[in-house]
């Protein structure tokens, strides 16, 4: 953990002190009318301390807008990892993005995998759901064909793809041509 050069708790601390002592509602003149020696201490402590807390004020400004538009900008990837991992959860398999980019599969305790040791089922929806989030092609496209989606996926997954196809491309038609009940019942629930 880093730490400051500077102590700011004690900053803080007067800042507490000298903002609990302000009027509620009012001006400094009425605080000086009230006790001039106390009120001008009050005040000249107040005048002082005002820039730092404007300045802290507009830095949290600052900090609160970046953290809403990096969020805003992740979360095509959050939405992406969410879906993906919805299926890979029940193989204790957890989808992510390393430090440089690269996608990797994690297996537990930080033990990593590469993408093509993923089972036939797991690398078509990885692959599938890739596509759709990210290919720019795709993701202009108005219809979305699938012959047979349900080969290589278990019954559970079968269940969850409608779902998943539907969140990774939100505007999109799919068009299924499937002979799975799961994906049948789940698609007719969607339309």
């Amino acid at each position: 953990v880093q730490t400051c050069a500077l102590p700011i708790s004690p900053f803080f601390e007067h800042l507490r002190n000298v903002s609990g002592q302000l009027p509620p509602s009012g001006t400094l003149d009425q605080l000086i009318s009230r006790d001039k020696d106390q009120g001008l201490k009050i005040a000249l402590s107040w005048l002082v301390i005002k820039p730092s807390v404007d300045r802290i004020n507009q830095i949290t400004c600052y900090v609160d807008t970046y953290l809403r538009q990096y969020q805003e900008a992740l979360s095509p990837i959050t939405s992406y990892l969410s879906i993906v991992n919805n299926f890979l959860k029940d193989s204790y398999k957890h989808l992510r993005f390393d430090n440089t980019g690269a996608l990797q599969v994690d297996i537990g305790q930080s033990r990593l995998i590469p993408l093509n040791s993923l089972s036939s089922g797991e690398s078509q929806i990885v692959v599938l759901i890739t596509h759709l989030a990210f290919n720019p092609a795709a993701r202009s496209a108005n219809v979305f064909i699938v012959d047979e989606p349900e080969l290589s996926l278990h019954l559970a997954w079968q269940e969850l793809f409608v779902t998943a196809v539907q969140e990774a491309s939100p505007s999109m038609q799919i068009i299924l041509a499937t002979h799975s009940p799961s994906i049948i019942q789940i698609g007719r629930a969607h339309v």
